[in-house]
């Protein structure tokens, strides 16, 4: 039997709409002892923007500071929107970063600690997040870790952040040349989504978010799959709240990361390599291209170790040169990248643990895969 999810958001004139889907091919085992469950709120996707500001007012108590964590670029684009339409947010103190990854950083950590503290937040302060993966990571990790937690809510601006960096309590920052080695989890109280920030992404942004989204469609839903075959900037709440109920329902059963969230790390082993080698030599490049990359490779390791049919192989490779994968990188010598996927969090002692797919909309976890054949694989993809 397949759990059975639901996925509401909201719709001017107060109504509501429901979608259920059978998401999953795994059973749910009860881990109660290891602290598996554990509840996340989940988010909630937004399209008027009065309901918006009503939902923030709930959430924000009275009295309570409020700190507004953003980046120039988002600051421009959807700032001033909100700030006309949310009186809970009037007084806020503004806290404006340069875009980049390069942001999450302990440097970055201990500035917006002393701000924090400068500003006199106490444990009732609010964090607000409002951007993308970055500010997401970012934000909740500097949230989680402030006088041991305030209570933090995220605002996503980028489809990235939508289906993804805003969900789940994941947080983090890279040090060490790792990307998100230093973390903690940590639900965020809300994660609000008011899709029409979509409106103004450019479409690399929309492209690096639907690698996201496809990675949750092979993992878990074939029927989404099907969906997201051909690219589109159109701003479809409906498909944003399929992607997040398939997030929220693998991480309410397993919230630390013990099992069945693993298969949310599809494309990302070696997406998170080739992304970390660049920003070692000081190129940001899109997070959704390089675990768009990642995918092609994990799914040429699936075919040759997990069952995944060849036709099956050529219709995903398909999908992501159409949707996705731009030639803005250069794959990087496998070599470059091995000491990052030795790192991956995943692994366990010397072996490469991957998520391979069986077939579409089905993904198994813990594979131990020879570093051999992860290279061969690698090169291959890469000659292509």
């Amino acid at each position: 039997m397949c759990p059975r999810f639901d996925s509401w958001w909201h719709h001017s004139n107060e109504k509501r709409f429901r979608l259920s889907r059978d998401l999953f091919y795994f059973p749910l085992i009860p881990y109660l002892s290891d602290l598996k469950f554990l509840f996340v709120e989940p988010a909630l996707v937004i399209t008027d923007i009065s309901d918006l500001a009503s939902h923030l007012d709930m959430l924000i108590p009275s009295g309570s500071k409020v700190f507004v964590l953003t980046d120039s670029n988002v600051a421009e684009r959807c700032l001033p929107e909100l700030m006309a339409h949310v009186p809970a947010i009037e007084a806020a103190e503004i806290i404006e970063l340069d875009p980049g990854e390069e942001n999450k950083s302990l440097e970055i950590v201990t500035h917006l600690w002393a701000h924090l503290l400068e500003n006199e937040a106490d444990r009732k302060s609010v964090l607000l997040n409002l951007g993308g993966g970055v500010i997401c990571d970012l934000g909740g990790f500097v949230g989680a870790t402030y006088k041991r937690g305030i209570s933090v809510i995220h605002l996503p601006t980028s489809l990235m952040a939508m289906v993804d960096a805003a969900l789940g309590g994941k947080t983090g920052i890279d040090f060490g040349g790792v990307k998100n080695s230093v973390g903690v989890f940590a639900p965020e109280i809300s994660t609000l989504v008011y899709p029409y920030f979509l409106d103004s992404l450019p479409e690399p942004e929309w492209k690096s978010g639907w690698a996201e989204m496809l990675k949750h469609a092979l993992i878990a839903d074939p029927i989404l799959w099907k969906d997201l075959k051909v690219f589109s900037t159109e701003v479809r709440p409906e498909i944003i709240a399929l992607n997040i109920r398939i997030k929220e329902g693998i991480i309410q059963t397993d919230f630390h990361e013990y099992a069945e969230r693993k298969l949310l790390n599809f494309g990302h082993t070696i997406g998170h390599g080739i992304e970390a080698y660049y920003l070692a030599q000081g190129k940001t490049i899109s997070h959704g291209e390089c675990v768009a990359a990642g995918m092609l490779v994990e799914t040429l390791l699936s075919v040759r170790f997990n069952d995944l049919s060849f036709k099956e192989m050529e219709e995903i490779k398909s999908a992501i040169h159409a949707t996705v994968l731009l030639p803005s990188f250069e794959f990087p010598p496998f070599e470059s990248i091995l000491p990052f996927i030795k790192n991956d969090k995943k692994n366990a002692g010397q072996s490469l643990r991957f998520v391979l797919l069986q077939k579409i909309g089905e993904g198994h976890w813990n594979i131990a895969i020879e570093e051999s054949e992860v290279k061969a694989a690698y090169e291959q993809v890469a000659s292509e």
